[in-house]
């Protein structure tokens, strides 16, 4: 099989790019190789979009305010200009593949399997676990690979349920962190997306040097919500994931461009990756459609040394990672802090998120990262 484009992976990164080539009427050949054969409603994708992206008509609910508490205070945030958004897995599922249905130039492998991929003088070529091989100009590789982090970086465990329950949602207010649970190795929060009065997603979260093992995580969170609902409540659909929050572990490499959260679409210190995804979807489609060498996600790399200078504060003395965040969030003007955690600062943002942080553990930490 021959294509100009091999896209391997079907998950958020490699079908927000299918979907970008697809609707823009290109004629260049796509495969998208994905293990999966069914598509199940799997993740809920939060964060601030700080551009239009293409599937905005998936969104489920936007927010205007948001909140993150401690043992010591709560802060609701009232947002700037820019609204916290939720995005359905299943309608990105539904809409990104009946753009690829629908497109002749766009092909999915559904329950195929990448084996190896060998970059010869003319193309490179990915053969799949059944012997088929797909010559290709360009290998778009969203595939996550088993990795170990280094500090300062630590995994994000979570387990989520989307449940019923008289009041779940009531206040209509996203808790992006409450960190009034017990804490163990790392930091622990509460994540609450209400969907409605009796709907919202209860998400427990953990970031540890080690992953948090999903069975203790369950357990976490079924005592918190004993707590919150002791008249019970259903749980309508669940989510489990452990989450690299490190930089990108692949570099580009010939016609191998890494991409989605292996590639660095995650910002490290925070998670959020959605929005992320669309910007470099959009940017590498129009490259690839344009005949240039498609883009690769890259963080700036003045970020990503605050990314370390503040994960290495956090690791070293999570006791105290309640009060930084809670400190970041109701220090900062919202709109800055939003594109700063976007990874889209202008320099007064910059300087307004480290006005808000308390400059002596920063600094010492700073000269350590400078040292090291």
């Amino acid at each position: 099989m021959r294509a100009e484009i091999a896209i391997l992976g079907g998950g958020c990164a490699g079908l927000s790019l299918a979907h970008a080539l697809a609707t823009a009427d290109s004629a260049r050949a796509v495969v998208v190789v994905e293990r999966r054969t069914q598509y199940d409603e799997d993740r809920t994708w939060c964060g601030w979009a700080i551009e239009p992206h293409a599937f905005a008509s998936c969104v489920r609910r936007r927010w205007d305010r948001w909140r993150v508490s401690t043992a010591e205070a709560q802060h609701e945030i009232a947002a700037g200009t820019i609204a916290y958004e939720s995005v359905g897995a299943g309608a990105f599922y539904a809409t990104a593949l009946a753009s690829v249905d629908a497109s002749p130039a766009v092909t999915l492998l559904a329950g195929a399997a990448v084996a190896d991929v060998a970059e010869l003088d003319a193309c490179s070529v990915v053969t799949l676990n059944d012997g088929r091989r797909i010559e290709a100009q360009w290998v778009i590789d969203t595939l996550p690979r088993r990795r170990e982090l280094t500090y300062p970086w630590m995994w994000q465990s979570f387990v989520g349920f989307e449940l019923e329950a008289p009041e779940a949602g009531a206040g209509d207010v996203p808790d992006l962190m409450d960190f009034r649970v017990p804490q163990a190795d790392g930091v622990t929060f509460l994540y609450v997306i209400p969907f409605a009065r009796d709907r919202a997603l209860f998400e427990l979260t953990r970031f540890a040097p080690q992953r948090t093992p999903k069975r203790e995580l369950e357990r976490a969170l079924r005592v918190e919500l004993a707590l919150r609902f002791p008249r019970g409540y259903r749980i309508v659909r669940r989510e489990h994931a452990d989450l690299p929050m490190s930089p990108a572990d692949r570099r580009v490499a010939g016609r191998r461009i890494p991409a989605g959260i292996a590639g660095g679409a995650m910002r490290p210190a925070t998670g959020f990756a959605f929005h992320a995804i669309q910007r470099w979807a959009s940017r590498c489609a129009a490259d690839l459609v344009a005949g240039r060498s498609p883009h690769a996600a890259a963080m700036h790399p003045g970020l990503l040394w605050m990314d370390r200078v503040f994960m290495s504060v956090v690791r070293d003395d999570p006791q105290h990672a309640p009060e930084l965040y809670a400190r970041l969030f109701a220090r900062t003007s919202p709109d800055a802090l939003v594109r700063f955690l976007a990874g889209a600062p202008r320099v007064s943002d910059v300087a307004d998120v480290a006005g808000a942080l308390p400059i002596g553990r920063f600094t010492r930490a700073a000269a350590r990262s400078i040292v090291a």
